[in-house]
């Protein structure tokens, strides 16, 4: 089976934050395929560190997460679930001491019983709008979690879901259902969220162009062994409301002191995502407020090839409008081109010749 490194190099532009990922059928998954879709059923013996779950195997979708799938799985430190992925088996994460951060993806209407129970390492963890439901004993036993961030309204809750840990439950403003505790455990408001700041340098990075002054990292080499920004709850809560064209919720975030070009795996921003989720209203909202738009490029991508990528033609000509760098590549080589049908293809080799002149 190929290793995790492997894993990562097939998952550029179409894996950042494992929305979509690479088609494989050898990855450090266990796994099994009914009709027309896969189950996560375990790891590969060796699995450590990060892992991102790959959207499709096999060219078959990744649907779930079975029973007890990486159970007591120590040595993993992090998990990305892709989007797609609508149910989380019961005590699908349970007993994994290591775990510090894990992605949902905005498909889950539900979290599983004992999914993450002894998850000891656990300090927070973001619950999206889709999840209706927190199963018994979800969360028990989690000692180091202070945080769970509900951007939705209030779930239906089980039985000690929060038993022997101690967090503070945060939740936006205008979400329906909420009273001043949940499952014994306070509620306040995202805003109400303690301050923080990341702590870690500015990573080393070729600066952009002069209109925005800002650095940025300019390779995965230096998006993985740099100086990179610690990702709060708050900034997670950001990318969320990008790829879901939430206007509001975004403008309120920045008011709040997140940064726009808050960068994750793959070096993907606000930015990238509502290119990627065609929001145009949300994607000229950002670069008033001077989004980095060449952000990803030498990564996962920038938000120009993601948007050529899924074909959004009116994205890609406000970007080319806005100074995008029509010849920048992915991480992998890829150009915009590559990624673009005939239309978007057209505006792109036009774009380039006109800066040639």
């Amino acid at each position: 089976m190929k290793n995790l490194i492997s894993l990562l190099a097939f998952s550029f532009l179409i894996g950042c934050d494992g929305e979509k990922s690479n088609e494989t059928k050898n990855t450090n998954l266990k796994y099994e395929i009914k009709v027309d879709a896969v189950t996560i059923t375990g790891r590969a013996a060796g699995a450590s560190g990060e892992l991102i779950i790959p959207a499709n195997i096999e060219g078959k979708p990744v649907t779930s997460i079975g029973d007890g799938a990486f159970r007591g799985c120590t040595s993993l430190t992090s998990i990305v679930i892709p989007d797609g992925v609508t149910s989380i088996g019961e005590a699908a994460f349970a007993h994994c001491r290591g775990l510090t951060s894990i992605t949902i993806p905005d498909d889950v209407p539900s979290i599983g019983y004992q999914a993450f129970e002894h998850c000891v390492s656990l300090k927070s963890i973001t619950i999206p709008d889709s999840v209706t439901s927190i199963r018994h004993r979800a969360f028990r036993y989690c000692t180091s979690l202070t945080s769970v961030t509900f951007l939705g309204d209030a779930p239906k809750i089980g039985d000690n879901a929060f038993q022997l840990s101690s967090p503070t439950i945060y939740r936006k403003a205008d979400a329906k259902g909420w009273g001043d505790t949940l499952a014994d455990r306070p509620v306040k408001l995202i805003g109400e969220a303690p301050s923080e700041k990341p702590i870690a340098a500015t990573p080393p990075a070729k600066t952009p162009p002069a209109k925005t002054g800002k650095k940025f990292p300019s390779s995965t080499k230096e998006l993985m062994f740099g100086s990179n920004p610690v990702v709060t709850e708050k900034d997670k809560a950001f990318w969320n409301s990008a790829k879901k064209g939430d206007l509001k919720a975004i403008q309120s975030l920045l008011s709040e002191g997140v940064n726009v070009d808050i960068y994750g795996d793959y070096g993907c921003t606000a930015l990238f995502w509502a290119a990627k989720h065609n929001h145009k209203e949300v994607v000229q909202f950002l670069l008033e407020k001077d989004a980095y738009i060449d952000a990803g490029a030498g990564m996962g991508g920038a938000p120009l090839h993601i948007a050529a990528y899924e074909g959004h033609s009116e994205i890609v000509e406000l970007l080319i409008s806005e100074g995008a760098n029509a010849e920048a590549k992915t991480g992998g080589g890829k150009t915009v081109i590559d990624f673009a049908n005939e239309e978007i293809a057209a505006l792109i080799r036009k774009s380039i010749e006109e800066k040639q002149k």
